[in-house]
C-alpha cells in the first residue's frame, strides 16, 4: 500500500480516538460543571454584563450609531442637501 493510505487509515483511527480521550478527560475532571459561570468569565467591572463598551477603531458604539444615522439622513436628503 502506498504511504498515503497508511496516513489516511491512521488518521481515521487516531483522530477520533484523540477526540474521545479529550471528551473523557473533560468529563472526569469536571470541565462540564457550572457552564453558566464559564459564560460570564469575559465580563468584569470595567465591562459588566449587558453593557456594550467595545470601541471599533476608537469609535464607541453610540458614536457609530450616530454616524450611521447621519449618513442615512444625508443620503435620504439627496445631493441637493450637499
Amino acid at each position: 500500500m502506498p504511504v498515503i493510505a497508511f496516513i489516511l487509515l491512521g488518521s481515521v483511527v487516531l483522530l477520533p480516538a484523540a477526540a474521545l480521550l479529550a471528551l473523557r478527560w473533560a468529563a472526569t475532571t469536571g470541565q462540564f460543571r457550572c457552564t453558566d459561570k464559564a459564560a460570564l468569565l469575559p465580563f468584569d467591572d470595567v465591562e459588566p454584563v449587558g453593557f456594550e463598551l467595545t470601541a471599533f477603531w476608537e469609535e464607541t458604539a453610540v458614536e457609530h450609531d450616530q454616524t450611521v444615522a447621519n449618513t442615512a439622513a444625508a443620503n435620504a436628503a439627496g445631493p441637493a442637501a450637499g
